[in-house]
């Protein structure tokens, strides 16, 4: 059986609030599905305006920091680095499986 699948991309601007970034620690791991993977180096930029150390990691999906309900690569390639992950997506599905003793954010 073949299959298609097609790309649904987040278009709208996302702007994190500056006293939710306050509540962050130091060192943040950017994750997110598929339809926010392309805003991660925006929301990086804004992290680091406000003295956060951001990392995103590249594992077996197509983008960096993607991670889905049965992969968590991405993740994991980072979490040595980080205190937190930041996950940028809707829903709690996607970041339920990723196991790690590091608080994650949404």
């Amino acid at each position: 059986m073949k299959t298609l699948f097609i790309e649904a991309k987040y278009k709208e601007k996302i702007e994190l609030d500056n006293n939710m970034i306050d509540k962050l620690p130091k060192n943040i791991g950017l994750i997110a599905t598929v339809q926010f993977t392309s805003q991660l180096k925006d929301i990086k930029k804004q992290l680091e305006k406000q003295d956060r150390k951001v990392f995103i990691g590249k594992g077996m999906q197509k983008y960096e920091g993607q991670i889905m309900g049965c992969d968590y690569s991405a993740a994991e390639k980072i979490k040595n680095n980080v205190d937190c992950f930041l996950y940028i997506g809707s829903g709690q599905f996607h970041p339920l499986g990723l196991r790690t003793d590091k608080k994650i954010f949404s």
